[in-house]
């Protein structure tokens, strides 16, 4: 609603509101586009009287708006927002990509056991507050105490 706003009050007016905000094009979302010419947007709506729509991501082929079915564009973040450019940066990782990630050097760092948080977070070139927030996030699959990480499906 503020979007639309600016110096005047008309953003309070309607009981209605539809903002369409590009996405950004990352090569994996241009991998999708079949001519080179389509954009990524993603409808998001302002109600007074009911609930807000779900945001829906959207393909902008000249002249026609396509709906993306195959939630192509789920993992993409509007031009300039945070998330953008904190996904530019090189110390940016996805929850997936990080889950990926600590179950491979949990299957190497096992080989010589005890796998602790200090050789994980020298595997990986960060600090072991990361390494803890990390394991965190993947607490149905890994537990740690006392610096030593483990599977859940192991416990004793």
């Amino acid at each position: 609603m503020d979007r639309a706003s600016g110096s005047g009050v008309f953003a309070r007016d309607p009981d209605a509101q539809l903002d369409l905000t590009p996405l950004e094009m990352t090569e994996e979302i241009k991998n999708f586009i079949q001519d080179g010419n389509a954009t990524a947007w993603r409808m998001e709506s302002s109600l007074r009287e009911f609930p807000n729509i779900i945001p829906v991501n959207l393909w902008f082929d000249y002249p026609i708006h396509r709906m993306d079915n195959n939630n192509q564009l789920e993992h993409a973040f509007t031009e300039g927002s945070a998330m953008s450019n904190l996904a530019k940066s090189s110390k940016y990782s996805r929850k997936d990509d990080r889950r990926d990630s600590v179950e491979t050097a949990f299957q190497i760092l096992s080989m010589t056991p005890p796998v602790t948080v200090e050789a994980m977070a020298k595997y990986f070139g960060k600090t072991t507050r990361c390494i803890r927030e990390w394991l965190k996030e993947m607490d149905d699959v890994f537990w740690y105490k006392g610096g030593i990480i483990g599977r859940i499906e192991e416990l004793p």
